[in-house]
């Protein structure tokens, strides 16, 4: 299976930067270009949700992004992303 672990934590160093100035300027350019290009070069994003139910901790990233997402699995994958690096942002502000 793909190393998506490796593949969030890549996102998180890109997209800090973004996050500690603005909500709207990180999502926009994760959503848009950062988490497609990181799904295209790691895995298909059918591996990707899987892997996600399949983890102790993103499980949860699953259970709350499929409240919102259609059932086409690219955008399904981009929103569990999404999901996930917000909550690991979270983390680095608390640590701050």
């Amino acid at each position: 299976m793909p190393d998506f672990d490796s593949m969030i934590e890549s996102l998180v160093r890109e997209l800090l930067p973004l996050a500690r100035v603005s909500t709207v300027k990180w999502e926009s350019a994760a959503v848009e270009t950062a988490i497609p290009a990181a799904i295209r070069r790691t895995g298909p994003p059918e591996e990707l949700l899987s892997w996600a139910a399949d983890h102790r901790r993103w499980r949860f990233a699953l259970a709350e992004a499929s409240e919102e997402v259609c059932a086409k699995p690219t955008e399904a994958a981009v929103v569990v992303v999404r999901t996930i690096l917000a909550e690991r942002f979270d983390e680095l502000a608390d640590q701050l």
